[in-house]
């Protein structure tokens, strides 16, 4: 009731009534009257069982459809509702949740990444330790179990791009838990490339991509690519500039261009 009363305080009558709307949420009750606003909308009965089937059964149109413009604070505090579930490790209803906030407020892609990265490495972490943690479970189980959350959070970040085409972060967010779970480096290289033309790419892609080619011993396109994104570079003093440049001696270095042959050569 703490937090409730915080966000009563903080946002007055509006937040009143999010708060309301909150704890309707996490009950049957809130299934009632969006069933008899969904069966107007539609024109034939609607009955919703559980949250985690609204999206499967009407679909992210219906749904923003009757909520209308209060589907974004819907949104903020159902993920409220979701955290809860986070902190007690209760997958139902985050899995239930998950797909409630996806379903109101889709083109939020913190929503997206963030139950991604819960489903890809926090639950995988649940499960083990629910299973008897790592003294009980062998290497074999417990990359079992990774496998399948890594997939899960990958599948969740897909339908994300269905509404995200031209995202660059959620394309880096698949390859990440393509390098960090499931060490395909393969995967993770080719996701990252899928992201370095879009806008809005962070510096720290180009240097985590060079390094998946060297890991795939493709050093000499690393190399190609480190050179051909500096001279691109409006700021040639940048901090970024300076780790291209020390990874661009490197590789000549490894590579034995010739000196008159490299880059800064005189």
């Amino acid at each position: 009731m703490q937090l409730a009363e915080m966000k009563v305080a903080f946002l007055g009558k509006s937040g009143f009534i999010a708060v309301a709307l909150v704890i309707l949420v996490s009950t049957s009750l809130f299934l009632r009257p969006l069933e008899h606003a969904l069966s107007n909308e539609l024109e034939y009965p609607i009955k919703i069982d559980e949250i985690s089937g609204l999206d499967d059964a009407l679909g992210q149109g219906v749904i923003l459809g009757v909520l209308g413009g209060l589907r974004t604070l819907f949104a903020d505090f159902a993920w409220l509702q979701l955290n809860q579930c986070w902190e007690r490790q209760d997958r139902v209803g985050l899995n239930a949740f998950i797909q409630l906030v996806t379903s109101m407020h889709p083109k939020s892609e913190h929503f997206w990444v963030n139950s991604a990265r819960i489903l890809a490495y926090d639950v995988s972490h649940w499960r083990i330790a629910s299973e008897g943690g790592n003294e009980l479970l062998g290497f074999e189980a417990r990359e079992r179990i990774h496998a399948e959350q890594a997939f899960r959070g990958i599948e969740l970040l897909l339908k994300a791009l269905q509404h995200h085409p031209e995202s660059a972060t959620l394309r880096l967010e698949v390859g990440k838990i393509y390098l960090n779970r499931l060490k395909d480096y393969e995967l993770a290289t080719e996701w990252f490339a899928r992201a370095l033309n879009l806008k809005g790419v962070p510096d720290y892609a180009v240097r985590v991509y060079s390094d998946l080619l060297c890991k795939l011993g493709r050093q000499q396109e690393a190399y190609q690519f480190l050179t051909q994104e500096y001279l691109l570079l409006s700021e040639q003093n940048s901090v970024h500039a300076q780790i291209l440049l020390e990874r661009i001696d490197a590789l000549e270095m490894n590579l034995n261009i010739p000196p008159g042959e490299r880059l800064l050569a005189e």
